[in-house]
């Protein structure tokens, strides 16, 4: 209230109007002011429509007849190319803000290239947009420039900036569909616009790989055969890369790096360049891996390709011919596993299981002895590719072996003189039993997939002592030469001695009854894989093993000799290790490490363990786990069309690399309500809202929903959910508006 009494109920501030402009609200009544681009006396203020894009065109004009056919196609350096984007309306635009711009990406090349738009002013109306770049000496494109999409469509960018109907009411649309590349709009910076060659540029080619091999030396010789072949712990791997010319490399931005994948039997290590300085230049460079505790390549290691090709990666580093105008070839012809550089990385691994003893009964009459008769003697022998250190020296400790006999599993014992040792090749034993009976031929009994030796009490180790040998191998078929017949009594009299394989004076001791060992048969579940993400703490639940009816109670415990894993001895829950915050360490590039581990890299690691439970009578099973460590790879959102329309059904599907947890997808259709908003890094983009009672798969628009686009978002568990943690999201492309 002023000195004279008078109150304000409302006010409006509105600036200096021109010549026929008129100030309102719009919509009316919504206290919304706009500057109006026309008055509208007696009448409403109503928004205008968005305005959507009707043309994306190259609309410059190159100067070179590079190809002779006396029409020009090509662009050289120093020319300039124009892209014009139209409207089907007037849109106002406005770059005032601080670093504010509105730009457009051409594919060049294979290379983007963000063009700024050029206008008079900050700020402006009009129906079509320029945008312009100017080709430098290193660019060239052979197929045609084109605007490059995001996904299916272009999309014009506008960080900072704003993009409106003329009356300042709707957001202008940014996106059209994706166009192909231009043959009549190619470029060749090694060309001044005239079309004569560039005297700034030489004209090198781009260098190409010529070879890529493994250029360092095994020295351990594990097959005997008097060549080495095979890396040890410690052991440097080295890979070659050669070009045809010489290559400059610039390695000195922050975090950049070149580097090269290697398969190590079937796990991703990542090979940093070995180089002195940040800079250089060189005909080959090379790439270095040092072996660890748990590398193993028993076929031979070879440079990892993507797809059918291998691909040298560059994390923001260069890589180019000696001029530095060409980027260098970083791709060559897919190699094969080389068997004369395997890797042990000092674990002895099971290289065969065999049956080594002879059956003497003939039950077929084809005069080759197929069969074993009640109390003979049927030896396995387990060899593995180093020497291992046994020790059964603990109380009830034992190294056995499962065999399977006409479906029985039997338990077998190791043969041998004293309770501790050092050997390449251990042998098991087992006497036929009179009910014992097999037509089909025995086998060394599986868990699941793998054949497990089992060591209750014992240790099985490198022949130093620091490394846990393997007790995995995979599965053996029934072998018909081998057959039981429990019925049959053995045409000569037996003696320990009677199965190959076994030591002079070794056998069943005198007076004992080999017979079955219990089993627990109320476990289900054998030989499987569990995976989890690098970046869980630290105690994280990976799952149980197996799972166990009836009431006996269970005892777990767990051989895993590298202290990363740990198990609930009630529950059998594996988890990651509890003793620190962080088992592994997720590095910037996506690999990861182990804290303990110098090496860097890793995209997937396996982890071999094994799981012993017993039960209250003291029986006892082993089985196999391998544990990979994994990050977690998106889902996808599919939709059935995105061009829909009003009453035709669009249908969602999602797919997760993964896996996923069976009926876990929750679905919410959303629809672009014409807000669009400025994101962190102040890019506008459009403001989804929930269209009630979408839910499901399928959905069909309303005519509520013309003239807005909509998608389709996934909530669900993947493979690698932990069971307390939020749902994995994945979110379709949005479709074009509805018409």
């Amino acid at each position: 209230t002023d000195a004279n009494g008078n109150t304000v109920l409302d006010a409006v501030d509105f600036p200096a109007l021109g010549r026929d402009v008129a100030y309102g609200c719009t919509p009316e009544g919504s206290g919304s002011f706009r500057i109006r681009p026309a008055a509208t006396p007696g009448a409403s203020n109503p928004l205008l429509a968005r305005p959507t894009l009707t043309a994306v065109a190259l609309t410059s004009t190159p100067t070179i007849d590079a190809d002779g056919d006396e029409v020009a196609e090509t662009y050289g350096a120093g020319a300039t190319i124009a892209v014009t984007v139209t409207w089907d309306a007037d849109v106002a635009w406005d770059v005032s803000a601080s670093d504010a711009a509105i730009k457009l990406d051409l594919d060049l090349g294979g290379h983007t290239k963000r063009i700024s738009m050029v206008a008079d002013g900050s700020s402006g109306t009009a129906r079509s947009l320029v945008f312009q770049y100017v080709v430098q000496r290193a660019d060239t494109d052979t197929d045609g420039v084109f605007p490059k999409p995001f996904g299916t469509d272009l999309v014009l960018l506008t960080r900072g900036a704003t993009l409106m109907s003329a009356d300042g009411g709707r957001h202008a649309r940014r996106a059209h569909a994706a166009l192909a590349p231009d043959p009549a709009h190619k470029v060749d910076g090694g060309r001044l616009p005239s079309g004569a060659p560039n005297p700034q540029v030489p004209v090198l080619a781009a260098p190409v790989i010529t070879a890529v091999a493994l250029t360092s030396t095994p020295q351990g010789d594990a097959d005997n055969d008097g060549v080495a072949e095979t890396y040890g712990v410690g052991e440097t791997i080295e890979v070659t890369v050669s070009w045809d010319a010489a290559v400059v490399w610039d390695v000195s931005a922050a975090d950049a790096a070149i580097k090269l994948d290697l398969d190590l039997g079937g796990h991703t290590q990542r090979l940093s360049l070995v180089a002195d300085g940040l800079r250089g230049t060189a005909r080959s460079l090379v790439f270095q891996y040092v072996v660890q505790s748990v590398d193993r390549a028993p076929a031979g290691i070879f440079p990892k390709p993507w797809g059918d090709f291998l691909v040298l990666l560059r994390h923001g580093a260069t890589l180019t011919s000696a001029d530095g105008v060409r980027p260098a070839q970083r791709v060559h012809a897919a190699l094969a596993p080389d068997p004369a550089h395997k890797v042990n990385g000092g674990r002895p691994a099971i290289i065969a299981v065999a049956l080594t003893s002879t059956p003497s009964i003939d039950a077929d009459g084809d005069s080759a002895p197929e069969t074993y008769g009640a109390g003979e003697t049927i030896a396995v022998t387990v060899t593995w590719d180093a020497d291992v250190v046994w020790d059964v020296s603990a109380p009830d400790a034992a190294l056995k072996l499962d065999l399977d006999i006409g479906g029985h599993v039997k338990r077998l014992s190791m043969a041998a003189a004293t309770t501790s040792g050092t050997a390449r090749s251990l042998v098991f034993y087992y006497v036929v039993q009179r009910r014992d009976t097999d037509t089909d031929g025995i086998f060394p009994q599986p868990f699941g997939t793998d054949m497990v030796l089992p060591t209750r009490g014992a240790t099985l180790t490198s022949a130093d002592g620091a490394r846990h040998a393997r007790r995995v191998h995979a599965a053996l078929a029934p072998d018909p030469a081998h057959k039981v017949d429990g019925s049959s009594v053995p045409p000569t009299p037996l003696t320990p001695q009677r199965a190959r394989g076994l030591a002079a004076g070794l056998g069943p001791p005198s007076g004992r009854r080999v017979d079955d060992t219990p089993t627990l048969a109320f476990l289900t579940g054998a030989a499987q894989e569990r995976r989890v993400e690098p970046h869980r703490s630290a105690g994280f639940p990976i799952g149980a093993l197996v799972a166990a009816t009836g009431a006996d109670p269970l005892a777990w415990s767990l051989d895993d000799a590298t202290g990363l894993f740990g198990i609930d001895p009630d529950t059998g829950q594996l988890r990651l290790a509890v003793d620190g915050a962080a088992v592994f360490e997720v590095l910037a590039d996506g690999s990861f490490r182990r804290h303990s581990d110098p090496n860097t890299g890793y995209l997937s690691l396996v982890f071999d363990l094994t799981v012993l439970v017993t039960d209250s009578l003291g029986r006892d099973i082993e089985t196999a786990v391998a544990i990979r460590v994994t990050a977690d790879t998106p889902g996808e959102v599919d939709l059935s069309t995105y061009a829909p329309t009003v009453g035709t059904a669009l249908t969602a599907s999602v797919s997760d690399p993964d896996g996923m947890l069976p009926d876990s997808v929750r679905w919410q259709w959303e629809y672009d309500d014409g807000n669009w908003r400025a994101d962190d890094a102040g890019w506008l983009v459009p403001h989804w809202r929930a269209i009630e009672g979408a839910t499901g798969a399928t959905f069909t628009p309303s005519a509520a929903l013309a003239g807005s686009a909509v998608r389709a978002v996934a909530n669900y568990a993947d493979g690698l959910s932990g069971p307390d943690e939020p749902a994995k999201q994945a979110t379709s492309a949005s479709t074009d508006a509805i018409p």
